[in-house]
């Protein structure tokens, strides 16, 4: 039996939990291996140690006043007066406003500098528009009335 499988089955040898073939082999093991022993050790002085402690008792009215505190808060959620829908719409968009902001003033910016002939610092604002020539312009149909 190896270090791994031993380790793992070593609660519950020290707990008389194992079937008889198991329990053999972990004897062996433990025999042989100082690691396997030193832990055994331990676990058998911690499990002692455990088995000495008292055990507590809970109060007798521990129920009782469990339910009394849980009646309070409950009497006290009824009487506190109701949010508006307003207030419970600020509560739940007020976290996602600035994140969402954000984002959008980047993606501006970065598809701003992105775009072909966009001038992120607002020079363009300064340049006199563009001169489009005649030739270019749509054909317009005559008007008639």
């Amino acid at each position: 039996m190896s270090c791994e499988e031993t380790k793992q089955l070593l609660s519950l040898y020290v707990d008389n939990a194992l079937m008889l073939p198991a329990r053999v082999a972990v004897d062996e093991h433990v025999d042989k291996c100082p690691v396997c022993r030193d832990e055994f050790i331990e676990l058998r002085a911690l499990t002692r140690g455990l088995s000495m402690l008292s055990s507590s008792r809970p109060p007798v009215d521990l129920a009782a006043s469990i339910t009394s505190a849980l009646m309070i808060e409950a009497a006290a959620r009824r009487q506190s007066p109701k949010s508006s829908f307003g207030d419970r719409l600020a509560r739940f968009l007020e976290p996602r406003l600035m994140p969402t902001a954000l984002v959008l003033s980047l993606r501006s910016f970065f598809l701003s500098l992105c775009l072909p002939g966009c001038d992120p610092t607002l020079r363009h604002f300064t340049k006199p528009p563009c001169k489009v020539p005649q030739s270019m312009w749509f054909p317009r149909a005559p008007v008639t009335i």
